[in-house]
């Protein structure tokens, strides 16, 4: 049996399992050059001529080589090793709607209804050309791990900007940031809060009266001498006769009656 490297050498192409659903597609829209793993390209041309092998880190440099001739004010002093005869046939022969850029003569030979070939479109961003290598600090997980990473990142960035917003309408001209919501500082100065204030003082200058009076009255019931049971028919007499007068009358005899 022939090993996975081995198969890229293979006379016939078998479109390859194992890619990711990018590179999937990216060998769908393209017939030329096509994706064999993470690492490998392998041209096929309609003249017939042999298979050619590219490795993935080459394309990424035509690809941004591509670019910077299409873009950069400068023209590139350097150029990637056998670039215009790779531009030359993948312009020839690949129909993907892609141009590949280059210089003859001092001159730009680019197919101008065609789209500008990138990186981007031909999956050799860093993550597409390197197999399992990472970065110091860098570790690798999973696109689910990943998915929920950002869901709840996402719902706490919510959390915090729903208590940012109560408390900036809360100090809504109260203070200064960072300061207790206004709503819980009764405002004392207000029209509503001195009218409040001086209902509240008035009553309690009521209560306060109010309970002067009783204990006034409580003293006095306390200090007044009782009457004894000796003295109380003589405070009788001496009533009757402080209000006799007034209610007596002499008869036809000459002698006070008392009605």
């Amino acid at each position: 049996m022939s090993s996975p490297v081995a198969d890229i050498f293979a006379p016939a192409f078998v479109d390859p399992t194992g890619l990711s659903l990018n590179m999937i597609d990216y060998n769908n829209r393209h017939h030329v050059l096509k994706r064999v793993n993470k690492r490998y390209f392998r041209i096929t041309r309609a003249d017939g001529s042999a298979p050619i092998i590219f490795d993935a880190c080459t394309i990424c440099l035509y690809a941004d080589y591509c670019v910077a001739l299409a873009t950069n004010g400068i023209t590139p002093v350097a150029v990637p090793a056998f670039y215009e005869e790779f531009a030359r046939q993948m312009n020839q022969y690949d129909t993907c709607g892609f141009s590949w850029v280059y210089l003859e003569d001092g001159i730009f030979v680019f197919d101008e209804i065609c789209d500008v070939a990138n990186p981007e479109e031909y999956c050799v961003g860093d993550s597409e050309t390197t197999e399992g290598v990472l970065m110091p600090g860098e570790i690798a997980v999973s696109l689910q791990f990943k998915h929920n990473t950002d869901r709840l990142k996402d719902q706490e960035d919510m959390r915090n900007m729903s208590w940012y917003e109560k408390r900036k309408n809360g100090n809504k001209g109260k203070g200064q940031p960072g300061d207790q919501p206004a709503a819980l500082i009764p405002r004392v100065n207000s029209k509503t809060g001195k009218l409040a204030f001086s209902l509240k003082r008035k009553e309690a200058d009521l209560a306060r009266t109010a309970a002067t009076e009783s204990l006034k009255r409580l003293k006095v019931g306390e200090t007044a001498p009782l009457p004894s049971s000796s003295s109380a028919p003589d405070a009788a007499a001496g009533l009757s006769t402080a209000v006799g007068p007034a209610n007596n009358t002499a008869d036809d005899n000459g002698r006070m009656q008392e009605f």
